[in-house]
């Protein structure tokens, strides 16, 4: 297995990128995950910080939802009424996929976020929501978009990855079956699933169960434990995730994607990476 975190969890630091991957390569990790903001630091000047050390680019971790930037907001909403929102994410995420390609980087995640969220937080916390509406949505909005994305992907020669996130985050893909069932009807190789132990933690009723069903779209995986620190700061079982990973052939990354508390973050990345290293070298 090879490791990797996400660049996007030190945004709280006002350290180097220089010093940053200085001492991440240091503690041991294979690569970084870069954040596919638009208006970040010059591209070309954090490649070249890259070409200086031993550390490969996973991938581009999307900005998925809305947020203010510079008093406006700034919507990535795949699911939208607005047809303006909707243009601007199919622009956003074409983005992200040739920002990938620039890196080397193999894949993009994308996650279905909603600037219509109608459910009240009774219905998003309950799941009462209408089986019948989120397939109309998906059928009617998701598929045809997500269609057109990976094929912009594939002539990208990068992956695009979709990412179930927990009831609290969006209303439409919540766990792993649903990303699999989207991911059988798109049915293309430049097309796949990233599972987040965070996200899964709310929602599946087994870890293993969850990584087991979607092996054959498995492409990605997002750690961080249940109060999204790094593993073992929280109450997951890690082994059994790590061991059903190993179980479906998947070798390839495990991307730490935790919030980075500004006492201890320089030695946290360390502990939760040699945590997660031992258990798979003990399986």
């Amino acid at each position: 297995m090879k490791y990797a975190i996400t660049l996007s969890s030190f945004g709280h630091s006002n350290e180097e990128l220089f010093i940053t991957l200085t001492r991440l390569q240091k503690q041991g990790y294979d690569a970084v995950e870069l954040l596919g903001d638009p208006v970040s630091p010059n591209i070309n000047t954090v490649r070249d910080t890259l070409d200086s050390f031993d550390l490969d680019v996973t991938g581009i971790s999307g900005m998925w939802g809305t947020r203010m930037r510079d008093g406006a907001k700034f919507q990535t909403n795949l699911v939208s009424n607005n047809p303006a929102f909707a243009k601007s994410c199919i622009e956003y995420t074409e983005y992200c996929l040739k920002m990938c390609n620039l890196f080397d980087g193999k894949h993009v995640n994308i996650c279905l976020t909603s600037d219509d969220q109608r459910l009240s937080m009774y219905e998003m916390t309950h799941g009462v929501e209408s089986p019948y509406e989120k397939e109309r949505i998906i059928e009617n909005k998701i598929l045809p978009v997500l269609t057109i994305l990976t094929r912009i992907a594939k002539d990208n020669g990068v992956r695009l990855l979709l990412e179930p996130l927990n009831r609290y985050c969006s209303q439409i893909c919540n766990t792993a079956r649903e990303a699999g069932d989207i991911a059988e009807k798109i049915n293309h190789d430049s097309f796949g699933i990233l599972l987040d132990t965070y996200h899964m933690n709310i929602e599946e009723p087994s870890f293993e169960g969850a990584i087991e069903s979607t092996k054959k779209w498995f492409k990605h995986a997002h750690f961080a434990d249940s109060n999204r620190k790094m593993p073992g700061y929280g109450h997951i079982e890690f082994n059994s995730i790590v061991e059903a990973i190993k179980k479906i052939g998947y070798n390839e990354y495990i991307c730490f994607e935790p919030n980075l508390s500004s006492d201890n973050f320089k030695e946290s990345t360390k502990q939760g990476l040699d945590y997660i290293k031992k258990m798979e070298n003990s399986i």
